[in-house]
């Protein structure tokens, strides 16, 4: 999940290049973000693929829906264009929780005063994301555990984590505060909406040999089994789905700044 974490980073720093060329505000921010789930005893039951099966069980009670968000946007705003776009790196951070996407934004402002120094700025976005929830660890109950063609190591337990990826379609609301004529602070308000294109549990752990190991079953499979608070279910018991708040500093760095003085301070 990591290594797919840098190949985001590395492509939203390849893509931002030629961006800039065009940008005028890189945007740093931070804030929280709601993920769609309750306080829940969550336990995974999985029949390994040993030539001796059985059942294996993790058992977590996770609560604190709650996540951090930080993140970097670089973008195209100007008090002289009625249009804006942005492209906007997400990570999200919580307990037992690693996420992230990466995004492209267009919207149109609406200027509250003469001066254009309070913008109100509805944007949609459309990314790639993923995200990794750690369930614990499957307990071992018996000589070793075996996950398709994966052989764990003799008498220890096996990681697990709820491993997605999804397409990101992101309405939101940004209401801009120019500071001056270098500085904004802005303020977000936005709902993910995740159309999720892979659905995994990912077990990690070493194999005899010492060597790091991990293989993935899909959330569907028939050897696999989740029970939230008791009752059994198929589908994920946890969704990146939900309301999202930040607060940014946006710095100008754009070369023509003249016209949007001038603008300002008619």
């Amino acid at each position: 999940m990591k290594n797919k974490f840098c190949f985001l980073l590395l492509l939203s720093v390849t893509l931002a290049l030629p961006f800039n060329g065009f940008s005028q505000y890189v945007n740093v921010f931070g804030g929280i973000k709601l993920l769609d789930f309750k306080s829940s005893n969550i336990q995974l039951a999985y029949h390994d693929e040993s030539p001796d099966p059985d059942y294996f069980y993790s058992n977590i009670d996770a609560d604190g829906s709650m996540i951090y968000n930080i993140g970097a946007s670089v973008d195209g705003f100007k008090h002289t264009k009625n249009i804006y776009y942005d492209l906007t790196l997400n990570l999200f951070l919580g307990n037992k929780y690693f996420g992230g996407d990466i995004n492209a934004s267009v919207g149109y402002p609406l200027y509250v005063t003469k001066k254009k120094t309070i913008t109100v700025l509805p944007t949609v976005s459309v990314g790639y994301g993923l995200s990794d929830r750690s369930m614990g660890k499957l307990v071992n109950n018996t000589v070793y555990i075996q996950v398709n063609e994966t052989r764990f190591k003799d008498f220890t337990d096996v990681d697990v984590s709820l491993s997605r990826s999804y397409v990101s379609l992101r309405p939101a609301v940004n209401f801009m505060f120019d500071l001056s004529k270098k500085l904004q602070i802005r303020l977000n308000a936005a709902y993910l909406f995740p159309i999720y294109t892979a659905n995994n549990v990912k077990f990690s752990g070493k194999d005899n040999d010492d060597k790091a190991v991990s293989d993935t079953e899909d959330f569907d499979a028939p050897n696999l089994f989740f029970k939230v608070n008791g009752n059994e279910t198929k589908e994920s018991p946890i969704d990146i789905k939900g309301f999202e708040f930040r607060i940014g500093f946006a710095f100008n760095f754009g070369k023509n700044n003249k016209p949007e003085a001038q603008d300002i301070n008619k």
